[in-house]
């Protein structure tokens, strides 16, 4: 499925028309139902749940264009706040790893987003079907540095990368749902994530910065290695992404890209020279 040729939503637009929404619980079976209307969206099913909402699919009859449309949870100040930093993070946000914000609005006292409907596999599936060969891996992995890097560049951290929230399709990589996502400026002292991409000082009280989210993305490095047979290269970037003390980790997204760039360059070079040993080989024979 192509990239939609949309505009996403401009900041103040988004926040404007969250900031009237009230702040109350979505129990997700209030949305059950195929072909039931919202607006200009008619449902068509069920994607899934996580920690910030429900995700259905969803056909937007005006554009006669899909959609991933996600109720977002709010049921105290706190997950409020969150629920405007889902919208605020997304509408800023412009880079093609990263799923963009069509609209937003509110329905039976329930905000809802519109987003860009990824189409593929989780890598979490990926990897659990052996179905990523170790070029295309480190490929996808590179990709999903550089969304890193764009956010952390742009003051932003994710707070929960894990293969569940990386949709896969063909040799495209796309991070997902920005539920936890802060301004590395405000990132609160409250515990958010997925245990087993936690890093350690998170679980004594500090507070989320790129070097954590650089942590996370060590982890999934890790899992990503293992499953291609033990990639050398990508162990030992995965290394250093989680050591536990942060001042040796790569200190956010951009060290941690230019690292996986690196290895994919020698990895090429190594492949060019292995071509042209066989081609002299064949000359030969």
């Amino acid at each position: 499925m192509a990239r939609a040729e949309s505009r996403p939503l401009e900041l103040d637009a988004v926040l404007a028309a969250l900031a009237s929404a009230p702040a109350v619980a979505v129990p997700a079976q209030r949305f059950e139902g195929a072909g039931r209307r919202l607006g200009h969206y008619q449902l068509l099913d069920r994607l899934g749940a996580g920690g910030s909402g429900v995700v259905y699919r969803a056909l937007d009859v005006r554009l006669g264009r899909q959609v991933a449309l996600k109720f977002l949870y709010a049921s105290s100040a706190d997950s409020a706040e969150a629920t405007l930093g889902e919208a605020r993070h997304l509408a800023a946000l412009r880079h093609p790893s990263i799923a963009t914000l069509f609209d937003v609005g509110c329905v039976d006292g329930a905000t809802w987003l519109a987003m860009e409907l990824v189409e593929g596999q989780s890598l979490r599936t990926l990897l659990a079907t052996d179905g990523l060969p170790r070029p295309r891996a480190l490929e996808l992995m590179v990709q999903l540095a550089d969304a890193v890097a764009h956010l952390h560049q742009r003051g932003f951290v994710h707070r929960d990368l894990k293969p569940d929230n990386v949709m896969v399709r063909g040799a495209s990589a796309t991070l997902l749902d920005f539920g936890t996502a802060r301004r590395l400026a405000a990132a609160p002292d409250t515990l958010a994530g997925t245990e087993g991409y936690l890093a350690p000082e998170l679980l004594t009280g500090a507070a989320a910065d790129a070097r954590s989210d650089v942590f996370a993305f060590g982890v999934m490095l890790g899992e990503v290695a293992a499953a291609t047979g033990g990639d050398p290269r990508l162990a030992a970037i995965a290394r250093r992404c989680v050591d536990p003390e942060p001042g040796r980790r790569y200190a956010d997204g951009t060290q941690l890209r230019a690292a996986l760039h690196a290895a994919a360059s020698r990895g090429g070079r190594r492949a060019l020279a292995l071509a042209g040993v066989l081609a002299a080989v064949a000359l030969t024979a």
